[in-house]
């Protein structure tokens, strides 16, 4: 037997103020909002990776815990990453290349959960 899956996911990100970090997102990566329950609160942002979006719930106890990092590919990481830190995103260190493999940069959102660019060198 197997599971037929549909054509979306969504990646669940706990943040301290949805509103906040709706901001962020589309501000600093320049993301959408594909709905924003105010009351909820939560948010669902549109990537620009069909089918695949974040969702921000409001947890302040668990903003920034998330074990799993959203890691975006990029054509040129180093671009991108100078575009991003002009907008006043921080990232962790220098960026990470693992040779004929891939270039990887760091950052967090507002609230410290984990995300990366990537750029494959195969």
């Amino acid at each position: 037997m197997s599971v037929a899956f549909g054509s979306t996911a969504i990646l669940s990100v706990n943040v301290k103020d949805v509103a906040k970090a709706v901001e962020w997102y589309t501000t600093k990566l320049g993301f959408g909002v594909n709905v924003f329950f105010e009351d909820l609160p939560w948010a669902d942002i549109a990537t620009n990776v069909p089918g695949f979006s974040i969702g921000l719930s409001q947890a302040p106890e668990l903003a920034g815990k998330s074990a799993c990092a959203v890691t975006l590919a990029m054509d040129d990481v180093h671009a991108s990453r100078a575009a991003l830190e002009a907008l006043g995103v921080t990232f962790q260190e220098e960026n990470t290349v693992i040779p004929g493999k891939v270039i990887l940069a760091h950052f967090s959102d507002l609230d410290g959960n984990p995300l990366a660019l990537a750029q494959s060198l195969m």
